[in-house]
């Protein structure tokens, strides 16, 4: 079916994808799940949607997409998934790179059939915190620049606090909570003031891949003159890695 879904593909003037043991294998589980349980959906009633499935599986991507099908064979599976506006839109989906198809002998309406789960995804790179912080002062950078605002230097104590705040959220994907950050912050300064410093802006973000990040406002204003940040991993339980990123613009 791989090798019949790139050749559909090639026909449309499109890449052909690479194959991915590891989506074959989340794909694999939900094909099994659902003829052993007797349904056909891609919500499953005890584990989840797609997205909670690659998470399960710790696999970190940008986009995930999947199609279901049962038949007498791969081909006649193929051929009911392309006449089928949806389905034909996952495999000619332009924001894929990777696919991985699990079969199983069995099928949910008919036990001589096959059940099958295509997943494609566009997977993305593992990247090291410190890979990452590099990245996003070039994009911090770049981003003054095209807006012709001076340089912003990175400063030592503001990026301390951030990653004095970053670190106990790395347990959790949830978004920092910059709000009560900020205040901490701005209470230590006020004790022990910054040079240049006179209050400051946080922002956070939550991410899969550093090519999501977006210079937080703060850092676009010509009063910024330096700031802190901070990058972590966090690995929450029963989801995929994720990047955090702390930053803390001084005003």
């Amino acid at each position: 079916m791989f090798v019949r879904l790139n050749r559909d593909r090639a026909a449309h003037g499109l890449p052909a994808l690479q194959y991915d043991a590891k989506l074959a294998d989340i794909g694999r589980s939900h094909s099994t799940d659902m003829r052993d349980h007797s349904f056909f959906d891609h919500v499953s009633p005890t584990l989840g949607n797609l997205e909670n499935r690659v998470d399960r599986a710790g696999y970190r991507n940008l986009v995930a997409r999947e199609n279901l099908a049962e038949g007498p064979d791969v081909n006649q599976a193929e051929d009911g998934l392309l006449a089928s506006p949806h389905h034909f839109e996952n495999i000619m989906a332009t924001d894929i790179t990777h696919v991985g198809i699990g079969l199983v002998k069995g099928g949910v309406r008919d036990p001589r059939n096959l059940t099958i789960t295509q997943v494609f995804a566009h997977p993305t790179k593992d990247e090291s915190p410190d890979a990452v912080r590099a990245i996003v002062e070039v994009a911090i950078r770049k981003s003054r620049q095209e807006r012709s605002l001076p340089a912003a230097s990175v400063n030592a104590r503001l990026s301390g606090y951030a990653q004095e705040y970053l670190s106990p959220t790395l347990d959790n994907a949830d978004d920092p909570d910059v709000k009560s950050i900020g205040i901490a912050i701005s209470k230590r300064l006020a004790k022990e003031p910054l040079p240049g410093v006179k209050g400051i802006s946080v922002g956070g973000q939550v991410m899969v891949d550093s090519s999501q990040f977006q210079a937080p406002s703060a850092l676009l204003r010509a009063e910024t003159r330096q700031y802190g940040l901070a990058v972590g991993q966090a690995h929450p339980p029963g989801k995929r890695p994720v990047l955090k990123i702390l930053v803390v613009a001084g005003l």
